[in-house]
């Protein structure tokens, strides 16, 4: 009898979890496919050539400068056996490469950050209708086919992280 109530009991206890974990939703999306039809899309594509090829442009003209002083620099050798010229002209192509190394240094860097901007509001505007669907539509996870992240789960609980640390014997500070 004590067996027989044991069994119902767990029965009972997990019963519900085992329907819960039954019915969850997963959906799928390819995020690839939507951004590529984001209204908002070919503009911010459009103005970030416009600035890549502003740079582009910009760190030609810095080049061709260079390789100018490179080849006057070649055609003045025989004037360069003085060592006051000879200086001047070494130290000339040396900050001139060194600029032209910095500016592209900083043009790489700041176009990343400019592409940041311009796509972070459609990432977001994105996020929120997967975010919108997925509440809407009870579903538990969305899953990315593109990339096999999931990009949207309805319950933190969901995440087995604390359990896997657990039974590995770690323990890590929380704030």
């Amino acid at each position: 009898m004590r067996l027989l109530v044991k069994i119902l009991f767990i029965a009972w206890v997990f019963t519900p979890a085992f329907i819960h974990a039954q019915k969850s939703k997963v959906g799928y999306i390819n995020t690839n496919e939507l951004w590529a039809v984001m209204p908002e899309k070919p503009k911010a594509d459009s103005l970030f050539s416009f600035k890549q090829q502003e740079y582009q442009d910009r760190f030609n003209r810095m080049q061709t400068e260079l390789n100018d002083k490179v080849a006057m620099y070649d055609l003045d050798s025989l004037q360069l056996a003085d060592p006051v010229i000879f200086k001047h002209h070494l130290e000339e192509l040396k900050s001139l490469q060194q600029r032209t190394e910095e500016f592209q240094k900083d043009a790489t860097g700041s176009l990343q950050e400019y592409k940041d901007a311009l796509y972070k509001p459609i990432r977001a505007r994105m996020q929120e209708a997967i975010d919108s669907v997925a509440e809407e539509g009870k579903y538990d996870f969305i899953l990315d086919s593109s990339f096999g992240n999931i990009v949207y789960r309805r319950q933190e609980s969901d995440n087995i992280l604390p359990l896997v640390l657990d039974e590995l014997g770690i323990e890590i500070e929380t704030d």
